[in-house]
């Protein structure tokens, strides 16, 4: 038997490991991609401003219900080896995509709903009246995304990439050729993109449902015990309170620009180098479950991590290039997306300390990854809470010490905050990702 044969060498975990990231990372990443196409289509209605306001408070909420998605993916990728596996997480699943489909219905279809948008969001007029009305159609929506993420992390544990690629172009382009029907037939308004929306992630999910159907066995997954529901809530439940630690960042960074220096361009500022980092550095976001996949098969975790640690390196030289290199900064900051004056140099600005974080974002998906593995999650927790005390401590001082623009701040405090995250994700994940290193080791003798 070969090295080879067990797929322990290096050229045989890297292109695993590649087939399986890049759909990944696009599949994470297709939100953003999405939204100024959907954006584009609003602003063809008749009040585009309240259109394309209207649907992001909706979305933004809808989003909120559906919050622990990806950690639903994580379970996945942790929990499912076999049948017996699968049939346990199918059912928890199902229970939680009822509990936030009852939570969505609460926010969408009752009083809650005038609360929700005209207390906490301070929404009035017509911009009330449209994200009132895609609240109704997106009630399903967080459902859908729950199921949305199980399923592709059924695909990704049985390393399937095929069906992460052509699940989130059919998705995708669903979305899109809906909105654009639906523009063509007269509908107007912020319906439009939820309608759109809604309908895509459902034929996503039905496509899914009937490309991973026949999957029942994940690759390494003979022999394992078939998990309880209380060992999945016992795994779930802390994953659950760190997803809504981190959801606290952006609001608290964007309240903290809107009252610094320059507040107003850098509230467009720090949006743009955001989304342009975003864009840049796509890849290193799908780190994260390729790792848990290749835990999951018992691949050499030493391995494993020298994969995550060159794509956070890949991702940093894109970040790099577009931020410090002028010709490609006036390219894509001024020319592709019309920035220009005051604006154009302070999204320059954010770029620039955003640029060299790809490597600690990936340290810290790498070392959470070997945490949830490992069932560890409750140091999951500790970890999120440091990150926010981080977060808290930077706003309130920074603003107070410095004269930095709000597009500085912004993007400081993401980089800070980030870096805190990556620390105590490696301080807390050390000893879990040893113990998949040896586990794997032992596996590697145990096939020879």
């Amino acid at each position: 038997m070969t090295e080879s044969t067990i797929g322990q060498s290096e050229a045989p975990l890297t292109r695993r490991a590649l087939s399986l990231l890049l759909p990944s990372a696009l599949n994470l990443g297709m939100a953003q991609i999405l939204a100024p196409a959907l954006n584009a289509m609003l602003a063809r209605t008749s009040d585009p401003e309240a259109a394309i306001g209207g649907f992001a408070v909706a979305l933004g909420i809808s989003g909120l219900v559906a919050l622990p998605q990806l950690r639903i993916q994580h379970l996945t990728l942790v929990f499912f080896e076999g049948p017996g596996s699968l049939a346990r997480l199918r059912r928890f699943v199902v229970g939680f995509a009822l509990l936030v489909t009852l939570l969505a219905a609460l926010v969408g279809l009752t009083p809650l709903s005038g609360v929700v948008l005209e207390r906490l969001f301070a929404t009035d007029g017509a911009l009330r009246d449209e994200a009132a009305l895609s609240l109704m159609v997106l009630v399903p929506f967080p459902a859908l995304m729950i199921a949305r993420m199980h399923l592709y992390g059924v695909a990704l544990r049985a390393e399937r990439p095929l069906i992460v690629w052509a699940g989130t172009a059919g998705g995708a382009s669903a979305v899109l050729l809906g909105a654009a029907a639906l523009l063509a037939a007269g509908v107007d308004g912020a319906p439009v993109a939820a309608i759109a929306v809604t309908v895509g992630a459902t034929i996503e999910v039905v496509a899914l449902l009937l490309a991973t159907g026949p999957i029942r066995q994940a690759p390494g997954g003979v022999g394992a015990e078939t998990p309880t529901q209380r060992a999945l809530m016992r795994f779930f439940t802390p994953l659950l309170f760190a997803a809504f630690l981190p959801a606290v960042s952006t609001p608290l960074i964007t309240a903290t620009v809107s009252r610094s220096p320059e507040s107003s361009v850098s509230l467009a500022a720090f949006p743009l180098a955001m989304s342009i980092f975003t864009f840049v550095t796509l890849v290193a976001g799908g780190v994260q479950p390729t790792v848990l996949s290749l835990f999951g098969r018992g691949d050499d975790a030493g391995k494993i991590g020298r994969f995550a640690v060159i794509v956070g390196f890949v991702g940093m030289i894109g970040g790099v290039l577009v931020a410090w290199v002028p010709p490609l900064t006036a390219l894509v900051v001024e020319d592709l997306l019309g920035a220009s004056g005051r604006l154009a140099e302070l999204t320059t600005v954010g770029l620039r300390l955003l640029s060299f974080l790809p490597p600690l974002m990936t340290v810290e998906q790498l070392y959470a990854a070997a945490l949830l593995q490992t069932k560890r999650t409750r140091a999951l927790v500790w970890v999120n809470v440091w990150r926010l005390v981080g977060l808290i401590a930077f706003v309130v001082l920074v603003p107070l010490s410095t004269n930095w623009s709000g597009a500085a701040i912004g993007a400081g405090a993401v980089s800070f905050t980030l870096t805190i995250e990556a620390v105590f994700a490696w301080v807390y994940g050390r000893p879990a990702f040893a113990e998949l290193r040896e586990r794997s080791r032992s596996t590697a003798g145990e096939r020879w």
